[in-house]
């Protein structure tokens, strides 16, 4: 992941060098010339960083197949999204904020106007888009600012309200994308930079839309149905709910230790959760569909709900699956899992996956030992998956 974080802003910082290298006049010998110099390809330079990570977080939202064989799994693909729109971010902040307002203020006091750049030229297309581009461009700044906060900071908003506000953050790309074209100097929009941002812009823009269209996901999404609903311990609300989903025929298969988006409330949305189980270890529903199993802790307001509101025979949705944790590791050395309550569910998909006889026997894969943190009984998931267990001495780790 941060390779492609790195090399993707190295891109993007060679790219515009090489553009603005090709392209450069030495300034005249005035004072406040140099300073200016510096505000003006700041400005530009930090603008490039913005848009194109910006591009970059619409891309990511698309969950493709490839983008999780590129970083490592979805895990990992929504880590780059998280670190792109913090580098957008402050991209924004140094490029509105340090270089416009603060560096420009201070410039002007100094020297005058003396030595500033005259305005660049513009694509022939957008030169009456001047001054609404400015308008939208900040307006959208403040706007996206403020969600890659709430994103952040998650505390701040429940899950739902937030998730209904991120949906404007394609209409607030969108806008950058017109900033860029309206006030893009034409000297940038020569190769290399205009080329890659080119190519930026028409690939955010066509993410944008099939965001906005609602078909993210859609191509990996399946009509299941409940077919049992258990509680793993005594107390509804606050034990894990176990939840063994029928798949329908066209399922394209799992492997032990990934994850889907289930949504059981079309106004909830889809929610991630692991797949508890190895490929075909919950056998068959009545009607010979194939089973799998989801374990559900409640840690929100409406995960602890379910226990009231999920019954036998129930359609869901479910998309997927994703994730790339497969546990094979090294043959020849020993692998040491820890996890604790509902944290343990990709492990028991991996250990059932490794049972003698299983469908989805891993041959070859490394020898866990497999190491939970202490729990009560009751809150132990999924005891009943193995029929044999060995218990092992407590450890302390330092």
């Amino acid at each position: 992941m941060k390779k492609v974080f790195w090399a993707f802003l190295a891109l993007l910082t060679l790219a515009w060098a090489l553009t603005t290298w090709l392209g450069w006049q030495p300034p005249k010998d005035v004072p406040g010339t140099w300073w200016w110099q510096l505000r003006h390809h700041g400005l530009y330079l930090t603008g490039v960083w913005s848009v194109g990570m910006m591009s970059l977080i619409m891309l990511l939202a698309l969950r493709q197949p490839w983008q999780e064989r590129l970083v490592g799994g979805l895990d990992q693909v929504y880590r780059l999204h998280k670190w792109a729109g913090i580098a957008a971010a402050v991209a924004m902040a140094l490029h509105y904020w340090g270089f416009k307002e603060f560096l420009g203020d201070g410039l002007k006091a100094t020297f005058g106007r003396a030595g500033k750049p005259a305005r660049d030229a513009v694509l022939s297309f957008a030169t009456d888009w001047r001054g609404l581009g400015k308008d939208v461009g900040e307006w959208a700044m403040y706007a996206l600012l403020a969600l890659i906060v709430l994103t952040l900071w998650q505390k701040l908003l429940p899950y739902k309200p937030w998730r209904k506000l991120h949906r404007v953050m394609p209409v607030l790309y969108l806008a950058a994308v017109f900033h860029t074209v309206a006030l893009m100097p034409l000297s940038l929009w020569a190769a290399p930079m205009g080329v890659l941002m080119g190519a930026l812009l028409a690939v955010g823009s066509g993410a944008a839309l099939w965001s906005l269209l609602g078909k993210i996901g859609q191509a990996r999404q399946y009509s299941a149905r409940i077919d049992s609903v258990q509680l793993l311990g005594q107390h509804a609300g606050q034990d894990p709910l176990e939840v063994l989903c029928a798949l329908p025929s066209d399922w394209p298969g799992h492997h032990a230790g990934q994850f889907v988006f289930v949504q059981f409330d079309g106004a909830e949305g889809h929610h991630p959760f692991t797949i508890a189980s190895a490929p075909g270890a919950c056998g068959q529903a009545a009607d010979g569909a194939e089973r799998l199993r989801l374990v559900i802790k409640p840690l929100g307001d409406y995960t602890q709900q379910l226990h009231q509101q999920l019954q036998v025979g129930h359609s869901v949705r479910i998309e997927g699956p994703y994730g790339r944790f497969d546990g094979q590791g090294v043959q020849e050395r020993q692998q040491v899992w820890i996890a604790g309550g509902v944290g343990v569910t990709p492990f028991i998909a991996l250990l059932e996956a490794r049972q003698p006889g299983a469908p989805a026997a891993q041959a070859g894969a490394a020898r866990p030992c497999c190491i939970t943190a202490p729990a009560p009984p009751r809150r132990m998931v999924c005891c009943h998956a193995f029929k044999r267990w060995r218990p092992v001495p407590s450890r302390r780790w330092n």
